[in-house]
């Protein structure tokens, strides 16, 4: 049987924690005989640990490929899984991409154990999982002599097994931690016009600039099952976007994963039951028609974007498609500004946002509040409300 996301998470948390409290003295006691000259930059090939979220991939894209260019000898592994390879594979910055399977518990280790052993020798390990504590476990194991990594309080055991390690603060911007760790490497980071171009031609993606009004619009109303309460529901798709654009004759595509067509399946529904002056153009849904690429080679035909914070989202901000987001579990700040994107961010600030990654269940309980209330009024008499919408 497969496991759930949230599964992996659990199994993260308590073996994860497990692990690092047995080798914690054992790897400070090595450290501390064998006296390794850990000073930076890099001397030799570097290993970059990434297991969940492909846009978070995304995000570094900035920082990777400075990192990549400022060591171009060197070989640039990536250690991940198999559902965020194909995002790698887009961003034309690692010589070799080793997925792990990790569909059941058997298959984790045994992938793990190859790819530890791929990674053998290597000089630096970048951890971009600022969650996870079992890829703490895995940069060890690689014996690397500088291993990059976060921990997130003062105390516990995580916070010692980095050499170096950075602070990363919930309330600041995630693109700006992985920018830290170009720095610390010496490496610059990337404007994102450079690293948009780079995905173009890695894609095989003519430059191409969206028209300053109406064209084509894409939809990514999917979302990983990492955090579902960032969608919209239906209704508010169909009565609060659809019906109130002021061209509603436009081209629409859906695109995502194959585990995002039914959810635009019933965006669509919604959509197509407004009445007479509702939505009058096409709405096709190409949501697990076809592999990431070419939902990027649609996605880059595109001149707008209206979506929740997702992989697509990121990939459309870096094409330069005119953006319409909606964010609730996550926060704007999140978002590299980009000069001369054209955004309009819609937000609504309530007491328990930003939530995702932060705890495991969310405190709503799925009960997404602070999307469900982005189109609303705000109302003084509810307690657990926090600040006025804000639109960006």
């Amino acid at each position: 049987m497969s496991m759930t996301t949230k599964s992996k998470i659990a199994l993260d948390r308590y073996l994860g924690v497990l692990l690092i409290f047995l080798l914690n003295f054992v790897a400070r006691l090595l450290g501390y005989l064998l006296k390794r000259d850990h000073a930076l930059p890099v001397r030799g090939d570097i290993t970059v640990i990434k297991m969940l979220g492909g846009g978070s991939l995304v995000m570094a894209l900035p920082a990777l490929l400075g990192i990549r260019r400022k060591y171009p000898a060197v070989k640039m592994r990536l250690l991940t899984t198999g559902a965020v390879k194909p995002f790698a594979e887009t961003l034309g910055v690692f010589d070799e991409i080793l997925a792990l399977d990790d569909r059941s518990l058997v298959s984790i280790a045994t992938g793990s154990l190859r790819g530890l052993r791929a990674c053998s020798g290597n000089d630096t390990v970048i951890d971009l999982e600022i969650y996870s504590y079992l890829s703490t476990v895995l940069s060890i194991f690689t014996f690397a002599r500088n291993r990059v990594g976060f921990f997130l309080e003062e105390t516990g055991f995580r916070q010692k097994l980095s050499t170096p390690r950075i602070l990363f603060h919930p309330g600041s911007s995630l693109y700006s931690h992985y920018d830290r760790i170009a720095y610390m490497l010496g490496a610059a980071i990337v404007p994102p016009h450079e690293c948009s171009q780079h995905v173009r031609n890695t894609l095989g993606i003519s430059a191409r600039a969206p028209k300053s009004t109406g064209g084509r619009i894409a939809i990514g109303c999917g979302c990983s099952d990492l955090s579902e309460e960032r969608k919209l529901a239906p209704a508010q798709w169909s009565r609060h976007v659809f019906a109130t654009a002021p061209d509603r004759g436009r081209e629409v595509v859906f695109l995502g994963g194959p585990d995002d067509k039914r959810e635009a399946e019933k965006v669509i529904g919604a959509v197509q039951a407004l009445d007479g002056a509702g939505w009058s153009g096409t709405l096709t849904d190409l949501s697990g028609s076809m592999p990431l690429q070419d939902s990027l080679r649609a996605l880059a035909e595109c001149d707008e974007f209206w979506g929740i914070e997702s992989s697509l989202l990121h990939y459309a901000r870096l094409f330069g498609l005119r953006i319409n987001a909606f964010l609730g579990p996550t926060h704007p700040n999140r978002l590299r500004p980009m000069a001369g994107l054209v955004e309009t961010i819609r937000y609504r600030k309530t007491l328990c946002s930003p939530c995702i990654h932060l705890v495991s269940v969310p405190p709503c309980h799925g009960d997404n509040r602070c999307m469900k209330w982005l189109f609303e009024p705000l109302d003084q008499s509810r307690d657990d409300e926090g600040w006025l919408p804000v639109v960006m």
